[in-house]
């Protein structure tokens, strides 16, 4: 599963957030017609119930701080090839365990989409645990814990979920843009994938940087250059050609005669 969050500074996003999640459109139904839909140490029975609940509890922030997290807006999403075997029990045992992970002392609420082509759960978290008034902030690093802790949940309880596994570990610094993120989901080759397949190609017989762009250009590609040096590709957007050490799973060229063009890495250029 592809694991998403975003942090809300602004109190007001609480009810934002909330009328965003519980639009009926886009509310996931089983045969039945029913939803998942979960409160964890949540009481109320109507959005204006919740966002006093929110509210109430970030005024009981142990350690107030100028640009604190005040909500958090998580999702849980599964390839669209396995819409027809996810079913509302599974999506429930997800979400709580989820929920268990990430804080059960927090205040959640939880509703399963299903626009979008694929299903999906958002997650509506208060920024301080109930009762503690503690921060519910997580670093980069325990979140990427998580992630990997509800991918081994999911392929151990649900391995016919076989189109969602996605591997954490690949992806530790770099984060897709919205765009990316949506054709990954549909199962999508985004530009920057496909421009990377061609360059494993290349790369293989290249030898020189001379080369490496007449083959580029031979594919469809286009060089671009500054101040009259071989800087990237352009495409949809520019992709900047960055000498740096590995990282991530991005493949790394063979090296090259040109000294210059050892070992790259894409990046986006904005």
């Amino acid at each position: 599963m592809i694991i998403k969050s975003k942090a809300r500074k602004s109190i007001k996003a609480v009810k934002q957030l909330l009328e965003y999640v519980m639009r009926g459109d886009a509310l996931y139904r089983d045969e039945n017609g029913k939803t998942l839909f979960i409160r964890n140490n949540i009481r109320g029975h109507s959005l204006s119930d919740w966002c006093r609940e929110f509210t109430v509890n970030e005024a009981k922030r142990a350690r107030k701080m100028k640009g604190s997290n005040v909500v958090y807006h998580e999702i849980l999403s599964w390839h669209e090839l396995d819409r027809e075997v996810i079913t509302l029990s599974k999506l429930e045992v997800m979400a709580r365990e989820y929920i268990r992970l990430r804080n059960p002392n927090a205040l959640v609420l939880a509703v399963a989409h299903q626009d979008k082509g694929h299903v999906h759960i958002h997650f509506v978290i208060s920024g301080v645990e109930k009762g503690s008034g503690q921060s519910l902030r997580i670093s980069k690093e325990a979140f990427r814990e998580m992630k990997l802790s509800m991918e081994q949940y999911q392929q151990v309880e649900f391995p016919e979920l076989e189109h969602s596994k996605v591997d954490h570990e690949q992806s530790q610094t770099k984060h897709p843009t919205d765009k990316e993120y949506q054709m990954k989901l549909k199962g999508k080759s985004t530009e920057k994938e496909k421009l990377m397949a061609d360059i494993e190609l290349i790369q293989q017989k290249a030898h020189t940087e001379e080369q490496f762009i007449q083959m580029l250009q031979d594919m469809g590609y286009m060089p671009y250059y500054r101040n009259g040096r071989f800087m990237g590709v352009e495409g949809q957007r520019r992709y900047r050609l960055k000498i740096l050490e590995f990282v991530d799973s991005v493949f790394l060229l063979n090296e090259f005669k040109n000294d210059r063009l050892q070992s790259l890495n894409f990046h986006y250029h904005r």
